[in-house]
């Protein structure tokens, strides 16, 4: 098995330096990111607080609006920003990315064009893979915590076992529907089937990068802790957070789909 993921990993890093649009598609989505934050992190200045002060103001109070709790709130309120990039733009992203890499591996030309035509025509489809995953993370990690002895790493294990599962499944659905030629429902079962397959592989491919992903999760959600001592530490750690989730994010969409489509396609 080593020896396969090691050569997921060259594969990936040639089809990424091949293909540098694949990289520029995730700098923009960082990009969009940064830019959110930024605006959110201006909220309580001209011209943004025409927009958003009153927002803060109704749900959480005038403290947020000054300094230092306005890093107190930032958080949450890039969670809700980034949440709704990644459902739109992100999983664009993510389809453009798996055609341009399915070209790459079983050598069909395509253009950027057509890849973005393709993920448009299959959104829909990406997006009943992407909710259900999105929430089984969101809201199972807070169902199972009372059940968790309290110590940083059994929560950190369970976590990140979690995340490491639904980011093997949602990697190989996501391609199943972005490659299949058939339905959506013969995709997932195609995806589902790879998975039974290739799965073992594919989750010692990501673990490494899932391991930073939980460990940058935790790191912001103890950030507000940090307002007291050094309160620009909370806008540091979330502008780190989006360059690092970028090259994850990259990194899992290649191996992932390589490794799918050399198991579907027998390459």
């Amino acid at each position: 098995m080593l020896k396969k993921i090691s050569q997921l990993h060259r594969e990936a890093l040639s089809v990424i330096a091949k293909n540098p649009m694949i990289m520029l598609l995730f700098l923009f989505l960082a990009v969009a990111e940064a830019l959110a934050l930024t605006t959110l992190f201006l909220a309580h200045s001209a011209p943004f607080s025409k927009i958003f002060a009153p927002i803060i103001r109704r749900f959480w109070g005038d403290r947020f609006l000054h300094y230092p709790d306005n890093f107190l709130l930032l958080p949450k309120l890039y969670g809700y920003a980034n949440a709704a990039i990644l459902t739109v733009v992100g999983l664009l992203v993510s389809g453009i990315t798996i055609k341009l890499i399915e070209a790459a591996v079983l050598h069909t030309g395509v253009s950027t064009l057509t890849a973005a035509q393709s993920s448009f025509q299959k959104y829909f489809g990406l997006l009943a893979v992407w909710i259900p995953a999105f929430l089984i993370m969101r809201y199972g990690t807070s169902f199972l915590m009372p059940h968790i002895p309290h110590s940083l790493p059994a929560e950190f294990m369970v976590i990140l076992l979690m995340f490491v599962v639904i980011q093997a499944i949602t990697a190989f659905l996501f391609t199943a529907v972005m490659t299949s030629k058939n339905g959506f429902f013969k995709a997932l079962v195609e995806g589902f089937g790879t998975l039974k397959e290739q799965g073992g592989v594919l989750i010692g491919a990501i673990f490494i990068p899932c391991v930073i992903g939980v460990a940058l999760s935790f790191l912001k959600s103890t950030a507000p802790s940090f307002v007291r001592f050094y309160p620009e530490s909370v806008l540091l750690i979330l502008y780190s957070g989006i360059f690092i989730t970028m090259v994850i994010d990259l990194y899992v969409t290649s191996v992932s789909t390589i490794l799918y489509l050399k198991a579907r396609n027998k390459v």
